[in-house]
């Protein structure tokens, strides 16, 4: 089998590779992915967030310009010298767009490392309505 040794080795490493980069550089060690699932619903849609290790007071839920915007903050344990450090500490945010939503009715619940958030649609307007002149 041959195949193009940069491309692969470049995708095999890459990933591992710009993680660690990233830990540096921002002085975020590992990464907060955030893997999330959103289920349609008749009303409206149903988002399941991983959010491990995390407690509700670290997360803030927001909507505004139809973009449900999910930030999390941690503390950063500086005392500590650390032999190796892959565990999400300091902020992270995900954006998720949502129009024709009920801003207003969003409702969030977190339990056991997952953020469940019900996003209710909005309502179907009445249509216009013309009346026959006779």
């Amino acid at each position: 089998m041959y195949c193009n040794s940069n491309t692969y080795w470049d995708s095999l490493f890459r990933p591992l590779l710009d993680a660690m980069k990233e830990g540096e550089n921002s002085n975020n060690y590992g990464v907060l992915s955030m893997k999330t699932d959103i289920v349609e619903e008749e009303n409206g849609y149903r988002l399941f967030v991983d959010l491990p290790g995390l407690t509700k007071e670290n997360i803030t839920l927001s909507y505004e310009d139809s973009y449900l915007k999910l930030e999390v903050k941690t503390a950063e344990e500086k005392e500590k010298t650390f032999v190796r450090r892959e565990r999400f500490a300091g902020t992270a945010s995900r954006s998720y767009y949502m129009e024709g939503i009920d801003e207003k009715g969003i409702k969030a619940h977190f339990e056991n490392g997952v953020l469940e958030i019900e996003v209710p649609k909005l309502k179907e307007e009445a249509k216009a309505h013309f009346v026959e002149i006779n």
